[in-house]
């Protein structure tokens, strides 16, 4: 899993993708789909963990610690359903949320 985080100046957010597989074993899509797309949210918050403390602060420095909480509130910019259960899940985190 590769981080695939990026910062979008144009939206104003700190934006990642997560997939979430859909459970083979569940009895049909539309019980697969809860527990995909909470798989799809966690691989998305991961990976904005990931580059959020990273991202240069123009006082200096980078944001650091203080942006886990920012990734806890990340917001759903886009959910998509497939037809086997799975999600497809962007999550952004505001850039006025790290300042």
């Amino acid at each position: 899993m590769g981080v695939d985080a990026t910062v979008d100046w144009a939206r104003g957010y700190v934006v990642a993708d997560g997939v979430g597989v859909a459970d083979r074993h569940a009895p049909s899509p539309a019980v697969a789909r809860g527990t995909s797309r909470r798989g799809a949210e966690d691989q998305a918050r991961k990976k904005l963990a990931a580059v959020i403390p990273t991202i240069a602060l123009a006082t200096g420095g980078t944001v650091g610690a203080k942006g886990a909480a920012a990734v806890a509130n990340a917001v759903t910019l886009s959910a998509e359903p497939e037809t086997d259960g799975a999600w497809k899940v962007t999550l952004g985190v505001p850039l006025e949320a790290l300042r």
